[in-house]
């Protein structure tokens, strides 16, 4: 009977499909690493997250986060707030941000369809991009950001 169950239960976990994320690993010295994605991004910022809601698509969930902006270091946001979605890849690769918490933040506009994301959100973003808790981030990073964003 234990031996059934074991068979069993290996053919149905072995069935199931899963999606796992894959990031490219990071080359090159810190400063290239930071050049590249603020090649790939249309807004770099520093902001507390002070919101967040839930978003269903195509039956998996997602969120887009409130963030009220400390630093805007690329791009040109109009308000003191924004909205960032995590870009939907099937739940796998959505960067999870802790409400309260302050990051550097990487984000591009956002490709997909409008009904797609909740409609406040035009910027995306994915555990993928040089998102982090601010705490964390190297002063180095920061220089070489605002270097770049000064230099045009």
């Amino acid at each position: 009977m234990k031996k059934l169950l074991l068979v069993l239960s290996l053919f149905l976990f072995s069935t199931v499909t899963s999606f796992a994320c894959r990031c490219a690993e990071p080359r090159g010295s810190l400063s290239e690493q930071v050049t590249a994605a603020n090649k790939n991004t249309d807004v770099i910022f520093t902001g507390k997250v002070v919101g967040k809601k839930e978003v269903n698509i195509e039956s998996v969930d997602s969120f887009n986060y409130v963030f009220e902006i400390s630093e805007e270091i690329k791009g040109n946001l109009v308000k003191k707030t924004v909205e960032i979605g995590s870009e939907f890849y099937g739940g796998s690769c959505d960067y999870y941000f802790e409400v309260g918490k302050t990051y550097l933040v990487y984000a591009r506009k956002s490709t997909a369809p409008s009904n797609d994301l909740a409609e406040n959100s035009t910027y995306v973003t994915t555990l993928c991009d040089r998102n982090q808790e601010a705490r964390y981030v190297e002063a180095e990073e920061l220089e070489v950001l605002r270097k770049m964003v000064k230099k045009g």
